[in-house]
Formats: C-alpha cells, structure tokens, sequence
C-alpha cells in the first residue's frame, strides 16, 4: 500500500504540470494559430470592414511605474489597446486561410470555419514602433451580418539593460451599428 502511495506521489506533479494552461499568446501558439486553416469553402467573408475598438483590460505598468526604461514616458495601455471609432479592416479570405490586414500596421493570418468563426494571429517586431521586443496579437472573433465582432489581445515583451516588461491589453472589435 505505501508503495502504491509513494508512486502516486511522484507522479501528481508530471500530472499537474500536464495539466496547466498553456498562454494563448505564447509564441509558439501564436504560430500554431497562423498556420492553421478552418473549414470554410470560398471567400464568402473576404472584403473591407469598418470597426470601431474599445480599450478592455490591460495589465502594463503605469507610465510613472516604466520610468528610467527604455520605455519611459510610455503609456503601454494607450499604445497596445485598441481605442478608435472606425479602423479599416482588409480581409482576405482562401477557403479556410484568413489574413487581416488592420490600418496597413499589423497583418495577421488564420483560419475560418463556414460558421464564421475565426481566430488569427500575428507576431512582430516591435522595434517597428521604436521599443525593443516583440508584439504578440491574437483576435479571435465571428463574422456577423455585415461585420465583425472579435476580441484583439496584444502582448509586448520587451527586455533590455533598463528593464524588462512582459504585459498584455485587450480590446474589443465591432463594426458598428448602422441603424435601421
């Protein structure tokens, strides 16, 4: 009987450890995410789309929290969050490969199932907007009527001699309301 206790004790942290959640925004998942294709036919969702963001959480550090950084006098929840009434969004659609292309900055590249559901993602160079690291985004989202509703996630993992960040903000994504 100890003998059966003392191998199931050895085993519970390789199974606790299998059993953890793995970062959606983690490089290799994101990677995963642009290489994968849904089961769409067609390019029934391709087009130009108008969306509106609003800002959601977000977990960097205060602008007053990143002084004496590289990324000083840097509001990391303004830069990453996504806050605008209207963004052009180009998608472009091959059967179930999806690429997005938002405001000529980010392109982002998926899949999409007929049901319109999709999920794309990007990861970038983040000395592009002039702070070292790496930008990490993933949306995930649906085509409805006429537009988009989705979910952006942009994680900036950033790390030099002044400091290190690792932080993530979450917007939303809507084409907005036209009325009746």
């Amino acid at each position: 009987m100890r003998a059966r206790l003392a191998r199931a004790a050895l085993l519970l942290p390789l199974v606790v450890a299998c059993a953890e959640e793995v970062d959606p925004l983690d490089r290799d998942q994101l990677q995963d995410v642009a290489r994968t294709q849904g089961d769409a036919v067609g390019r029934d969702f391709a087009g130009s789309y108008v969306v509106g963001g609003t800002r959601g959480e977000c977990d960097c550090p205060s602008v007053d929290a990143l002084e004496g950084t590289i990324l000083a006098g840097t509001d990391l929840c303004a830069a990453l969050g996504v806050s605008a009434p209207a963004l052009v969004l180009e998608v472009f659609q091959e059967d179930g490969l999806l690429a997005f292309d938002l405001v000529g900055l980010l392109a982002l590249f998926g899949g999409v199932n007929d049901d319109g559901t999709f999920t794309v993602a990007g990861l970038f160079d983040a000395t592009t907007f002039l702070v070292p690291g790496d930008l990490l985004t993933r949306i995930e989202g649906r085509f409805v009527d006429h537009g988009i509703e989705a979910t952006i996630v942009n994680r900036m993992v950033s790390e030099s001699e002044l400091g290190s960040v690792d932080c993530r903000a979450t917007s939303t994504l809507k084409t907005p309301d036209v009325g009746p």
